[in-house]
């Protein structure tokens, strides 16, 4: 997927050409673009309310953090696990 991105900003090849070469199909390019544009919307989005908690509790851990944003998640229809805000919070 990585290489049909490559081609494609250095015009050396279409996605069309370029996902035949990799014998994938165009529709299996977007869908993989879709979910990555929409997993760096999410992990964004709660970048920015973990920074907006970590001004008021600057020194709380992980798992109190992850509870005290719960709420906020669902408010907001973001689904982040335990695990994916570890992950987030290493990045």
């Amino acid at each position: 997927m990585k290489a049909v991105e490559i081609t494609r900003s250095t015009e050396q090849a279409s996605i069309e050409q370029t996902c035949k070469c990799y014998d994938m199909h165009r529709d299996a390019y977007y869908k993989f673009k879709k979910r990555i544009d929409k997993r760096k919307v999410v992990a964004a989005r709660v970048i920015e309310l973990v920074k907006e908690e970590r001004i008021e509790q600057p020194r709380v851990g992980t798992r109190k953090l992850y509870e005290a944003l719960q709420y906020t998640f669902e408010a907001s229809d973001l689904k982040v696990g335990r695990d994916s805000l570890f992950d987030t919070q290493g990045a």
